[in-house]
């Protein structure tokens, strides 16, 4: 198993081979924003990209964390994991807030923020273009 970081670029979006049944249209407008105002990569293992993830600053000490998982992300969720929670670690001296949106009903993906030491605050009310539901979640120091 090969394994490379590599700083995203908008055109990764186009080559990860989504998950059955994911959808990011809504999302993809939000990802051409965070390029330019934080810090993302991509994971690439055997030559196919796992996912795309970064942080955003909105605000002074706040930051947004993204995730776009692909396929094969459930085969390396763990070391994803690991390493996606030591880059919050390493950079939580820069910011005392980290956020980040789940869909409502997207178990995974909420479990994952858990283990990524996020804790839920509350639910924003139709916060995407479909009018769906998502919670927020926040790891505060």
């Amino acid at each position: 198993m090969t394994s490379e970081l590599l700083p995203f670029t908008e055109e990764h979006i186009d080559l990860i081979e989504l998950r059955e049944g994911q959808d990011i249209s809504d999302y993809r407008d939000r990802i051409s924003v965070f390029v330019t105002m934080g810090l993302a990569y991509t994971l690439v293992v055997d030559g196919k990209i796992v996912c795309c993830s970064g942080i955003v600053s909105p605000h002074k000490g706040v930051a947004e964390a993204w995730l776009i998982a692909g396929k094969g992300f459930e085969e390396h969720g763990m070391t994803i994991g690991r390493t996606i929670k030591r880059f919050l670690d390493w950079t939580q001296p820069f910011y005392h807030r980290y956020q980040m949106s789940v869909k409502v009903g997207f178990d995974e993906a909420a479990d994952f923020a858990v283990f990524l030491g996020f804790e839920r605050e509350g639910i924003m009310k139709k916060f995407d273009s479909a009018g769906n539901d998502y919670y927020l979640y926040a790891r505060i120091k």
